[in-house]
C-alpha cells in the first residue's frame, strides 16, 4: 500500500499467475503453461475503469512513494482490496481474462506448429480458475497539501 503523487484516484494493481492446460488434438499429451498477467483498475472494480497492461507496467516500473501510511491504514486498504477482488462480478471478469489469455496461448501454439509445417496440433482445455494472485499493489493519491 503506497501513497503516491503518481495517481489522482485510488488505483489497484494486481499481478496474476495464469495457468492453462493445453491438450494435443489426439489427447495423448497435456501441457501446463503459466504466465504472469499484470492487471489494474482505478477507483472500485465495478466502475470498470481498467488500466491497460502498459499503464500497469509503467506504474510498477516508475512507482515512488510520496508519504507513509500507518500499519493500521495499510491493513485497512489491503483488506478492502481483497474484499473487492473477491466479489462475484469481479471474479467473473477475472475468469474471462484467464480464458482470453488461454485462447491467445493456444493460438500462439497453433501458429508456431503451422509455421513448422505440422498443422493444428493443440486444442485448449479450460484455464485453471481462479487465477492465482501473486501481488496486490494499492496506490493511494497524495497531494502535497497536508493529506
Amino acid at each position: 500500500v503506497i501513497r503516491t503523487s503518481q495517481v489522482n484516484v485510488l488505483t489497484t494493481l494486481v499481478l496474476f499467475r495464469v495457468r492453462s492446460v493445453i491438450e494435443t488434438m489426439n489427447r495423448r499429451t497435456r501441457l501446463i503453461a503459466e504466465e504472469m498477467l499484470p492487471w489494474g483498475y482505478r477507483g472500485l472494480p465495478e466502475e470498470n475503469d481498467a488500466l491497460s497492461k502498459g499503464e500497469v507496467l509503467g506504474l510498477m516500473d516508475t512507482l515512488r512513494a510520496s508519504a507513509d501510511f500507518t500499519q493500521q491504514q495499510r491493513e485497512s486498504y489491503f483488506r478492502s482490496a481483497l474484499t473487492d477482488l473477491s466479489e462475484p462480478n469481479v471474479q467473473i471478469q477475472h475468469n474471462q481474462l484467464a480464458r482470453e489469455r488461454a485462447n491467445a496461448l493456444i493460438a500462439a501454439h497453433d501458429r508456431a506448429w503451422q509455421a513448422a509445417g505440422k498443422g493444428h496440433r493443440f486444442q485448449l482445455v479450460e484455464p485453471v480458475l481462479p487465477m492465482d494472485i501473486m501481488g496486490i499493489y494499492i496506490l493511494a493519491p497524495y497531494k502535497n497539501d497536508g493529506q
